[in-house]
């Protein structure tokens, strides 16, 4: 059985940077980036509880931890495609509403604009 990774296993002060490396390279951190600038295009912003709603509403089984979508917004932001906007807090009930970021296109960086 293979075991999921999580933040926890990144420790030091480039362990979110190592994880982010982790995502870019899987099919799941594509999927997830695709959908993450589709519904930005489509409403406007996007945030990590939209990728979960998302996900949960088209049924997708995530190998990774829910962790993976606020890597993949970060990782898409580290490219120039997104930047933030600003913050709000959580609607996931587990998240006991703390702040997410709102990332919207960064014309600049959106390769398809």
């Amino acid at each position: 059985m293979r075991r999921q990774l999580s933040l926890s296993h990144f420790s030091g002060p480039d362990g979110f940077e190592r994880y982010i490396e982790m995502v870019e390279d899987g099919k799941e951190g594509e999927l997830l980036a695709e959908l993450a600038v589709e519904i930005a295009r489509e409403q406007g912003y996007v945030t990590a509880d939209d990728l979960r709603h998302a996900v949960e509403a088209l049924g997708i089984r995530l190998r990774k931890s829910y962790n993976i979508f606020g890597a993949v917004l970060a990782s898409l932001k580290r490219k120039g495609v997104l930047r933030v906007a600003g913050y709000r807090p959580s609607e996931v009930p587990t998240s006991h509403a703390r702040p997410i970021a709102i990332f919207v296109l960064n014309e600049e960086g959106d390769p398809n604009a």
